[in-house]
């Protein structure tokens, strides 16, 4: 495969290696990364290990006390003794962030001029390796129309500039693990959502035919909000971080690929308990995908793995612990998320 991605390990003056002899003429205090096509692997210097997103390393026990780590790379089992944890971590870390480089490459080719989409796993290691979730507040009339309660003065969707805020990839939830209710949030509430994936650096998109060209699939993501929180930061005219970003606060589903301009089809829903809550297509956004990349990369510097969470439509409500949540994009995919308590209980 082209474009395979190498990393050079720190070496100690204990580095051991028992399957693959590497050079020990390097002694970098940190990974470093190279990039390599095929038909330059047979330059690439001594000391490096071949690396490509199917690269696995784990952490070995040793009756003998060692520190050693496996690393399963391009056919090869080469395994490695660390001189301390700290080292063992930084290489387990340094392989996971090439292996992940290595898929994002695969994939940083837009849905829309691609003949051939990319896969759940190609998608799944670009999302982990994103930096942000950019979020678009107020992009359906009828969630507006719910919450306008809530507003502190009248809100025009359409006649204002969309409303964009972020959450930390700290707080995505991916498949199995379950949405944390924090301790003292007492109103959290549920927003399904359509979320772009970006499949290449972008920034001030100049049309949108380039706007839907970074985007490499989707994912359905539930912008979880304590309600409550929010609504005391509108009306104090504060940001809604707090709100939004608490551990867990993103779940996401298994991404999915779709054809470009297929967004605006996609049917978003969302059940608790099975009681159906949330039930839109996408067109019904206020302003479209290809408008809110453009509106994002204006800010932002969009980079692969990036999301952009779309909005939500009305019927938020509330989740408490021991509730689950199935959400998804008809005909695409499901999703499952069980609801508890800080500190496990239900």
């Amino acid at each position: 495969m082209k474009g395979h991605l190498e990393v050079k390990l720190p070496l100690t003056t204990s580095f051991q290696q028992f399957y693959c002899v590497l050079a020990s003429d390097a002694s970098d205090a940190e990974p470093c990364f190279n990039c390599y096509a095929d038909e330059d692997t047979a330059t690439a210097p001594r000391g490096w290990i071949l690396l490509d997103a199917e690269s696995k390393a784990e952490a070995t026990p040793s009756s003998t006390g060692r520190l050693l780590l496996t690393v399963h790379a391009a056919g090869k089992t080469v395994v490695l003794a660390a001189e301390s944890e700290a080292d063992r971590a930084a290489w387990l870390r340094a392989v996971e962030t090439a292996a992940l480089r290595a898929a994002s490459r695969r994939t940083s080719v837009s849905v829309g001029s691609r003949s051939e989409l990319a896969s759940v796993a190609e998608l799944d290691a670009l999302i982990r390796q994103g930096r942000k979730a950019v979020c678009v507040g107020k992009n359906y009339a009828d969630h507006v129309a719910e919450l306008a309660h809530t507003q502190p003065a009248a809100f025009d969707p359409s006649a204002e500039p969309p409303v964009l805020f972020l959450k930390p990839t700290t707080s995505y939830a991916f498949p199995g693990t379950p949405l944390v209710v924090p301790a003292g949030v007492r109103q959290l509430h549920h927003e399904v959502e359509l979320a772009a994936i970006i499949g290449t650096r972008c920034r001030r998109l100049a049309s949108d035919d380039e706007a839907l060209a970074a985007v490499a699939g989707f994912c359905v993501a539930l912008d979880m909000t304590d309600r409550e929180a929010q609504t005391a930061a509108k009306a104090k005219g504060l940001p809604w971080c707090v709100a939004k970003g608490h551990d867990t606060f993103c779940p996401l589903s298994a991404p999915f690929a779709a054809a470009a301009g297929g967004w605006a089809d996609v049917e978003l829903w969302l059940d608790v308990n099975g009681e159906r809550r949330q039930a839109t297509r996408a067109s019904a956004m206020t302003r479209g995908l290809p408008a809110l990349l453009r509106c994002a990369a204006a800010v932002f510097t969009l980079e692969p793995g990036d999301l952009l969470l779309t909005g939500t439509p009305a019927g938020v409500g509330p989740v408490v612990a021991g509730d689950r949540i199935t959400a998804g994009a008809t005909g695409f995919v499901e999703m499952a998320v069980d609801v508890v308590a800080e500190g496990g209980g239900a």
